[in-house]
């Protein structure tokens, strides 16, 4: 090695070295690596072990297709949250403040019915209750129905569009719902956008009523009947066609479309946007954020993705590279470079098959477990 390709790896060295120091929030395990490009040092970061839907035999890669696409694979390996009371009985949301387990009884209420693949509540919960994807993204289309199976209830539905953790360990969700009908559940508006909604730092940043119905066909714009019980209007099992949110996400803008209750189509009377600059506690999700799932009061709720975010419904084949990704409803295959996925002398672990691989200096990939 000449005297200037030795500065400059010592250079990059340093530099590697110093953005892992100070990058705290960062992800955790992570390594150093030394590659040797044409004779010229480099180096790199990556996890110790990284996380991928990866497989290498048609036999995974079918079964990895199926289990993506169904509600266990969220119901395994996405964390559950219960954030926040809306009745304020005992413990009140000042007892719970902003922790993600606010009422472990909810949590635990959760069941899976692999038969019909639904994610099932067995409590009429109080707190926000859902699911947070492992990645996050700042680009993306998430285009989800929501139904339930319940035969007795219509309560909101709604996805997580954000969420992030201080370094005090503090975490806050962004939100967005869909309710039936007025004033339910601390939701007054057919369509809400919130931070750590249901909690005791809750922050409206924006409310939709425009060509929006109530469950029981009268206008949003409107209050909803009085001396009605909503749950004798129409439960969500009597609701085939549910409601239909879909949400792109570009950089710092939301755009939110949706559809009414039961009745197929976007509204376009109804779009909402609003940006990561339009209010002060919006600032803290700017960047990649998962996404999710969340309900509150509603059992048997159902999240059915047409399209979401690329990396949780993206696998790879170790043998070619090529990306297997799920696109309206349907898989497509994409070229990729091995390289992309994971380099020689990395390690990866597949959540769906329980498998794990480690691609040797020469490139070859072996599975290191059985």
């Amino acid at each position: 090695m000449g005297m200037e390709s030795a500065i400059t790896a010592v250079g990059q060295y340093i530099q590697k070295v110093n953005g892992l120091i100070g990058n705290a929030s960062g992800p955790v395990n992570t390594a150093l690596y030394v590659n040797n490009q044409d004779g010229a040092f480099a180096f790199d970061t990556d996890p110790l072990v990284k996380t991928l839907n990866a497989v290498d035999n048609d036999t995974d890669l079918g079964y990895s297709k199926t289990v993506l696409q169904s509600n266990q694979f969220m119901f395994d390996t996405w964390q559950r949250i219960s954030r926040g009371n809306w009745q304020d009985n005992a413990p009140t949301r000042a007892d719970v403040g902003f922790s993600d387990n606010a009422i472990p009884e909810d949590i635990a209420g959760f069941t899976y019915d692999a038969e019909n693949d639904v994610i099932k509540s067995t409590r009429d919960t109080k707190s926000m209750v859902g699911f947070v994807s492992p990645e996050g993204h700042d680009h993306y289309v998430l285009d989800v129905t929501l139904t339930s199976t319940s035969t007795w209830q219509n309560d909101p539905l709604g996805l997580l569009l954000g969420y992030v953790r201080d370094a005090d360990g503090t975490t806050h969700t962004l939100t967005v719902f869909r309710s039936g009908w007025d004033n339910y559940a601390g939701l007054d508006s057919a369509m809400q956008v919130a931070v750590d909604y249901n909690t005791v730092g809750s922050a409206v940043i924006a409310n939709q009523n425009e060509g929006l119905l109530w469950v029981d066909g009268s206008p949003a714009t409107g209050p909803a009947p009085s001396g009605t019980s909503p749950h004798a209007i129409k439960p969500w099992n009597q609701a085939p066609n549910g409601i239909r949110l879909y949400v792109t996400r570009s950089g710092n803008q939301y755009t939110i479309d949706t559809s009414n209750y039961d009745v197929p189509g976007l509204v376009p009377a109804a779009r909402l946007t609003f940006t990561l600059d339009d209010h002060p506690t919006l600032a803290r999700f700017k960047g990649p954020s998962p996404y999710g799932y969340v309900a509150i009061s509603q059992d048997n709720a159902i999240w059915t993705a047409a399209q979401r975010p690329s990396q949780a419904a993206t696998l790879v084949d170790l043998r070619t590279g090529q990306k297997h990704v799920w696109r309206n409803n349907t898989w497509v295959v994409e070229p990729g470079e091995l390289d992309d996925a994971l380099k020689p002398g990395r390690l990866c672990y597949c959540p769906n098959t329980q498998k794990a691989f480690y691609r040797d200096l020469d490139g070859i990939v072996r599975q290191i477990t059985q």
